[in-house]
Order: structure tokens, then sequence, then C-alpha cells
């Protein structure tokens, strides 16, 4: 458990580091020395003997979730691996926090961070994996809530972030919140974007890809909302997509 810990805290910085690229630790990777002080400051934070850095950093380089390119150096072996180790530290180191008690950092802090940086997108998807069935409502707002931010409304981000969502699955416990993001998402923009050549949802072939979403997480919604508007307004592109 000690090790998983530190690979999510090593997720969550190298990520953070990563994204500055001006910076000199901008690569995304880390020194054996700087490792070791990694360790040795989670060891203090747990209360744990710092002096077992050394011998932590020895025994566990051989399962470590990382390698090492350059001597002396490590880093994720690819990017997605350092995303979901950094989402699950965000997600499992959040604030508890109430009306009565106020703590920054909480969960939906740090979710209206993440889903406003395109470069956190993988980050904030790993993240809302991890929500359980209580947590979908508060999700499906702040989504909503993105989509019409005036700094937002006008960018395929939002809507892309839904489709991202809905692909992962991420609210089929919940048909309710999963008709509401569908509907967030298939926005006149957003339909543009989706039913586009070039606009397709993620992780699709094609805009004419019958897997655009799962069955049990919004293809029906998708589909009535494509055959409402091809009623509405005959528009070849969303005929396509049917």
């Amino acid at each position: 458990p000690r090790l998983l810990e530190i690979h999510q805290l090593l997720g969550w910085l190298l990520h953070s580091r990563a994204e500055l690229p001006n910076s000199h630790r901008a690569g995304g990777d880390i020194s054996t020395v700087e490792l070791k002080d990694v360790i040795r400051g989670f060891l203090i934070h747990e209360e744990r003997d710092p002096e077992l850095a050394d011998e932590i950093f020895e025994g566990a380089a051989r399962v470590f979730v990382l390698v090492s390119r350059i001597e002396g150096r490590f880093e994720f072996e690819v990017q997605p691996l350092r995303e979901f180790f950094a989402a699950w530290y965000l997600y499992k180191t959040a604030a508890h926090s109430t009306g009565s008690n106020p703590a920054p950092g909480s969960m939906p802090d740090r979710l209206e961070n993440l889903i406003r940086n395109p470069y956190w997108l993988n980050v904030a998807r790993f993240f809302c994996g991890r929500y359980d069935k209580g947590q979908l409502a508060d999700l499906v707002r702040r989504l909503k809530d993105l989509r019409d931010d005036p700094y937002f409304n006008l960018l395929a981000h939002p809507r892309i972030l839904i489709a991202y969502m809905l692909r992962d699955r991420v609210t089929a416990e919940s048909q309710r919140d999963t008709r509401e993001l569908v509907e967030a998402m298939c926005d006149p923009l957003g339909l543009r974007i989706l039913t586009s050549s070039y606009g397709a949802i993620p992780g699709s072939e094609s805009p004419n890809d019958k897997s655009l979403l799962p069955s049990d997480c919004g293809r029906k919604f998708y589909t009535d909302v494509l055959w409402n508007n091809l009623i509405a307004t005959n528009n070849d592109e969303i005929a396509v997509n049917l």
C-alpha cells in the first residue's frame, strides 16, 4: 500500500511539473536523489522513520511503475499511467468539506480545476471514473455549468469532455444523469461538432460509428436527440449518424 501511495504522489508531482514548459523540471521525470527525497518526505508525513527511504528505494526499484531511460532519472513509462496515478492521488487526498466546516482542496474543488484545464483532461477522466452513484449528480451539474460558462460555451472542450465521460461509462449507474449529460453534450454547437466529419465522439472511428456511445451509457438518448433534430431540421450531417 505504501508503494502505491508513493506512485500516486509521484504521478501528481511529475504531471504537474510537465505542465510547466519553461521549467527545468518540465520533462516529467525525476532524479534519483530527488526521488529518494520524495520518499523521505512521504515517510515523515506518515510519521515513519525517514531513514528507511534508501532501503525502500532499493527494495522497490524492481517493482516501481517507473522506467529509467536516462541514467539517474526516472519517469512513468507512458503518460496515461502518470495521469492514472495523478488522478488516484487527487481523489484519495481530497479534503472533506462540509457547510459548517468548509475546507479547500475538496473533491468538488479539485473537479472544478481539472475540468477547466484541457491539459488535465485524462486525469479528470480517471478522477471521475472513481465516483460512486451518489456523486454523479454533482458531476453532471458541474459539467453543465462548464458548458454554459461564458469562457467555455463556444469551445469544443466541454462537449468533448462530456463525450469522454459517457464513453468511459462514468454515469452508467444512473440513467437520469446519463440522459442529462447527453442532452448537455448535444446542444446546437455540440451537434455540429459531434456530427461533423472531423468531430466524431472521441474514440469512434468515424461520425457514423454505431458505437459512438456505450449501449448502457447514453447511446439510446443520443440516438433520440439525433432523430428529434433530424425531424426538426432535416440536417444531412445528422442523418449520416443515424
